[in-house]
């Protein structure tokens, strides 16, 4: 048999077998396989042809590998959003067809910074960008959080969240607002930005909760005043709203004396004593509630 047209000139002879290969192989093969590979190492010390390029291209051949590669990953970024509504991957993640997405969106992070020995073009950027990548985990992770405490304030018209409370999705949004007066202290381990602790004095953010609570109770006090003519409060009295002032007046008192493991502050008493706070209930004889 022979071995095909040009078969006495060794140069055409290479190039029927390499053109009989283009048509042999299947196309996600010739794209990456070691034929692939060969090619492009061919082109970079322009081995081939422009009639063999031509070729190449018309079978949608992939040049550059890298860039194959980081598309497929973006895809795959993109499958994830959509059903997710984020992009902030965990860094195990895999997707259900094995491809490790959670590393692949750690290193365009460590990439982006030129830490990972790779580097991220202005499109692939501008890419990532537009679906709104997060570059920044732990930023990305405290704005969402930050969102529940928004949607709290809407709903209840204040930011004084219950220790124990948790949000409809079962978020701990109460832990995580005492986090952040922790966190502004420099407590805990963390630590707030001056963007964060402005986001949140936006919404009127408690720093701190006692002061708050003791606030309300004065306020309540105040109510009651006006209403009575005198502060001197039965101790099991409860406002219309509920809140149990009578106890409430009772703790400023104890506190006064340094018992109750609390202590009154200067400033407090002085409020108290403006309106004619009742220290000693023993020496004044209420008015019929």
């Amino acid at each position: 048999m022979g071995a095909g047209p040009g078969a006495a000139d060794p140069i055409q002879s290479r190039a029927w077998a390499w053109q009989s290969s283009t048509k042999s192989q299947d196309k996600k093969w010739f794209c990456t396989g070691s034929l692939g590979v060969a090619q492009r190492a061919a082109r970079r010390i322009t081995k081939l042809t422009v009639q063999q390029i031509e070729q190449l291209d018309s079978l949608g051949f992939v040049w550059d590998a890298r860039l194959l590669a980081w598309d497929k990953g973006f895809e795959h970024l993109m499958a994830y959003q959509k059903e997710n509504d984020h992009t902030s991957v965990p860094q195990s993640y895999n997707s259900d067809t094995g491809f490790k997405l959670g590393s692949w969106a750690h290193n365009q992070r460590k990439n982006r910074k030129s830490q990972g020995g790779g580097k991220l073009e202005p499109d692939q950027i501008e890419q990532l960008d537009s679906m709104g990548f997060a570059w920044d985990v732990p930023r990305f992770l405290w704005n969402s959080d930050f969102e529940h405490l928004r949607a709290y304030r809407k709903e209840n018209g204040l930011t004084t969240v219950p220790f124990a409370y948790m949000s409809h999705d079962g978020f701990k949004l109460g832990f995580w607002v005492s986090s952040q007066r922790q966190a502004c202290k420099g407590r805990g381990g963390g630590k707030l930005e001056p963007d964060q602790i402005e986001q949140l004095d936006s919404l009127g953010f408690v720093w701190d909760a006692r002061l708050f609570a003791w606030d309300k109770g004065f306020e309540h006090l105040i109510a009651y005043q006006q209403e009575h003519d005198h502060a001197n409060v039965p101790r099991l009295y409860t406002s219309d709203d509920g809140f149990k002032l009578g106890r409430w007046v009772y703790t400023q008192r104890t506190a006064r004396k340094g018992q109750g493991g609390r202590k009154l502050e200067p400033d407090k008493i002085e409020q108290l004593d403006s309106m004619g706070f009742v220290w000693s209930p023993r020496c004044h004889k209420p008015l019929s509630e």
